[in-house]
């Protein structure tokens, strides 16, 4: 990593406002680069190379009308069974959450379902099994929440709202969240976030 140098160059017809990169390597499986990005025009896209194959860069758009995302990948060894999760926000200040098949390396995204309203700045983490934890801070109350599903975004499988910090509290911006990849119900997961007193003016804290 201390040495860099051109490899490839993508065009883009409009300007992109965020990247979120996934890879799909295993023992076993073509190994994939995806990049997930969301256009100035509220497109969230997934681009990708097949870096076994050196096929050519293709892309499809998710789906429309999005103002944010997080996505994250389980740990399977062996590509053709990985799946890619995500959670997004639509511009009807709503989450929504998402998954790809296995075998789908990173395209093909099914089984969208809203899990909460006036809710953003998102960040998902998968675990181990099946669990994938989002963190989200309320755009009316300021507080910020985890929520958990235990069976690769499944729709019907999510828990109900954990509250981290009340936003009478506390300001929190900006959550990012990281699992240790144990089983669910012994994981550790840990949260960061720039923080201060609630009505302070003074410097935020991690």
């Amino acid at each position: 990593g201390e040495t860099w140098q051109g490899w490839l160059t993508v065009t883009f017809t409009v300007p992109i406002v965020k990247f979120q990169v996934i890879t799909l390597f295993a023992s076993s499986g073509d190994r994939y680069l995806l990049v997930y990005y969301l256009t100035e025009t509220n497109h969230f896209v997934v681009g990708r190379w097949n870096l076994t194959t050196e096929d050519p860069f293709e892309a499809q758009t998710i789906t429309s009308n999005v103002l944010d995302f997080a996505v994250d990948r389980n740990y399977i060894d062996d590509t053709a069974s990985q799946r890619v999760f995500a959670v997004y926000k639509k511009d009807d200040n709503s989450l929504y959450s998402a998954r790809t098949n296995a075998g789908t390396y990173g395209f093909d995204w099914v089984d969208e379902t809203l899990i909460n309203s006036n809710r953003g700045q998102i960040d998902v983490a998968y675990g181990n099994n099946g669990s994938v934890y989002a963190v989200m801070v309320s755009d009316v109350t300021g507080s910020m929440y985890v929520r958990v599903n235990d069976s690769y975004n499944d729709p019907a499988s999510w828990s109900g709202s954990d509250l981290l910090e009340n936003g009478v509290d506390r300001e929190s911006l900006l959550p990012s969240i990281s699992a240790e990849r144990s089983s669910i119900n012994i994981d550790n997961v840990i949260v960061v976030a720039s923080s201060r007193g609630a009505g302070s003016t003074g410097k935020y804290n991690i």
